[in-house]
């Protein structure tokens, strides 16, 4: 098998998972519920990998179909909640796929300013252990974005990347990992 087959075995177990729940999945915190939107996930994450192992004259179309069902996935669950900023995250990857370092990098971008906002937000009162998985998730955005800098060559903006990453964290109550 390849790895093109490997993918589309994966996105289609995770769309026959997503097809069993259905209906299923609107109990809210139900087991249900959590598989429908982690196989929604995987199955994105999926066509986003299938992307990068594509012929080159499908790549940005399964990359599209990737940016499409995470887009569906963010406005299903919100994109202020720990899952749609996971997968707000896991769609910046794309860039990379591409090998668009500079699309990369301005999502991993958007990827810390929404999880910033969600943190900051006293509407959302959050629990401490989602703030918490939100500033790890920041702190994965913060590497990945820094990846993408230093890959551009620009290692002037990794260090003031990483000096706003430090005085983020403080802010937050954050440790260093």
């Amino acid at each position: 098998k390849t790895a093109s087959d490997v993918f589309q075995g994966g996105i289609e177990a995770a769309t026959q998972v997503m097809a069993r729940l259905e209906g299923k999945h609107r109990e809210e915190g139900s087991p249900a519920q959590r598989s429908y939107y982690a196989s929604w996930l995987y199955k994105a994450m999926l066509q986003r990998e299938f992307a990068g192992v594509a012929e080159e004259r499908d790549r940005k179309t399964v990359a599209d179909m990737a940016r499409e069902t995470f887009e569906e996935l963010i406005l299903a669950v919100g994109e202020e909640t720990l899952l749609g900023q996971r997968s707000w995250f896991e769609m910046a990857k794309l860039g990379e796929v591409l090998g668009n370092q500079e699309d990369a990098f301005r999502d991993y971008e958007s990827t810390i300013e929404t999880i910033r906002t969600s943190l900051d937000s006293e509407e959302l009162e959050l629990p401490e252990d989602i703030r918490e998985l939100m500033i790890n998730l920041m702190q994965e955005a913060y590497d990945r974005a820094t990846d993408t800098l230093f890959a551009l060559g620009r290692i002037d903006d990794v260090l003031a990347l990483c000096t706003r990453f430090r005085e983020e964290l403080k802010k937050l109550g954050g440790e260093e990992n």
